[in-house]
């Protein structure tokens, strides 16, 4: 959603935008509003809906096609079911613009951490155009691709300076892993459960899952 605002507000606030930083606006732009096209198409006629983004992934290779698919008609059917239930949607919708604001503080007072000030607005600005950067494959943990990306948002769109971008990101990389595990343990810790035991359980699905199989497979060797 905020690639929307963003591709409208550059030109009336006058930021030189890189040619990289366009073409991920307008990916991501495109995306929403292709989303925004099918989901009301699907409140209207599914069917319709469901044949038309079948003609489309057609057009790719099986594997791809059918995650696309998959990841479309479940995207829709839950904003359709969360829609219609408003007591639940409109405290998420809230929940999400405060997620935003705090993505916003957080590289503000990583770049105040480091010695360099900026304001509330540039900060939440260029972590929104940041943020969209994730819909494009990353290597794991984003090991790099943080520095990179950010080198291009602050120090090229922003004109931060690069050493004080590559000290931020250098800062907040591990420091953002801390507060993960952090507040993932406190959640583990509010609902009773420890690591061995999720640990213990994720296990027993697993080995669960297998014994099905193994399970169908030896009925269907049986059946032939």
């Amino acid at each position: 959603m905020p690639a929307l605002f963003i591709m409208v507000l550059v030109p009336l606030l006058g930021k030189h935008m890189d040619i990289k930083l366009w073409f991920v606006l307008v990916f991501v732009g495109g995306i929403l509003v292709s989303l925004l096209f099918f989901v009301f198409l699907a409140a209207w006629k599914r069917d319709a809906a469901i044949g038309l983004l079948q003609k489309l992934t057609s057009l790719l290779p099986k594997a791809i096609a059918s995650k696309v698919e998959g990841f479309a008609t479940g995207f829709v059917d839950s904003l359709l079911m969360g829609a219609s239930q408003p007591r639940i949607f409109i405290p998420a919708i809230l929940l999400t613009c405060v997620a935003v604001i705090f993505d916003g503080l957080f590289a503000m007072l990583a770049f105040w951490t480091i010695g360099f000030f900026i304001s509330f607005g540039t900060a939440i600005f260029g972590y929104a155009i940041y943020n969209m950067f994730y819909i494009l494959p990353t290597p794991p943990g984003q090991i790099g691709s943080n520095e990179a990306v950010g080198l291009l948002v602050f120090a090229v769109l922003l004109q931060v300076p690069q050493d004080k971008v590559f000290d931020m990101f250098l800062f907040s990389h591990p420091w953002a892993a801390v507060l993960m595990c952090a507040t993932g343990l406190a959640c583990l810790s509010a609902l009773g459960l420890t690591i061995s035991g999720v640990l213990r359980v994720r296990t027993g699905e697993i080995n669960a899952k297998g014994e099905s199989t193994l399970l169908s497979e030896e009925q269907e060797a049986i059946s032939a």
